[in-house]
C-alpha cells in the first residue's frame, strides 16, 4: 500500500519545542502544513515563530504566521549556488532545527553555531558520533566604511 500524505495539521501545545524541527523536516520534504498550538514560542530566547519565517524564506519556503500558529504559504525555487547564512538570534533551537538542512546542501551555514552549549553541550561531538562530517567557519561580519567627521 502507497500512502501519500499532501497536507499535515498539527498541534504541538504540549510540545512546542519540538516545532521548529518538524517545520524544517517538514519543509525539507516539501510538505503543506499548518501548526498550532505554538504560543509559547513567541516568550522564548527569541521569538521563534518571527525568526522562523525571516529564515526560512532565505531557504524559499514562505509562511505565515499568527501568535499561535504558522502555514505554509508556498515553496519556491532558490539560487542552491549562493551561499545562505541562517541567523540564530542566539536560540540554540534555532541552530539544531536548521542542522538537517544544512546537512542537505553544503552552501547554508548557521551563524553562531556555538549556542547549543546552553542546552546540548555535546551536540556537536553527538552528531560526529553518528558520521556526520561537519565543517565549522566563522561567518565574518560586514566591514562598513562609515566616515566620521
Amino acid at each position: 500500500m502507497n500512502i501519500k500524505i499532501r497536507n499535515i495539521y498539527l498541534n504541538l501545545n504540549k510540545y512546542p519545542d519540538l516545532a521548529q524541527t518538524i517545520i524544517i523536516t517538514l519543509c525539507i520534504l516539501k510538505k503543506k502544513f499548518y501548526i498550532e498550538g505554538l504560543e509559547t514560542l513567541n516568550i522564548k530566547e527569541t521569538n521563534r515563530l518571527v525568526a522562523l519565517k525571516k529564515e526560512l524564506k532565505k531557504i524559499g519556503v514562505i509562511v505565515e504566521i499568527n501568535f499561535f500558529s504558522i502555514r505554509l504559504i508556498k515553496y519556491y525555487k532558490i539560487n542552491l549556488k549562493k551561499i545562505i547564512k541562517i541567523n540564530t538570534y542566539n536560540d540554540h533551537r534555532m541552530v539544531m532545527s536548521f542542522i538537517p538542512i544544512c546537512l542537505l546542501y553544503k552552501n547554508i551555514y548557521i551563524k553562531n553555531y556555538n549556542v547549543v552549549k546552553k542546552s546540548y553541550p555535546f551536540f556537536w561531538k553527538d552528531l560526529k558520533k553518528c558520521n556526520f562530517i561537519l565543517k565549522f567557519y566563522e561567518c565574518k561580519k560586514k566591514k562598513t566604511n562609515k566616515k566620521t567627521n
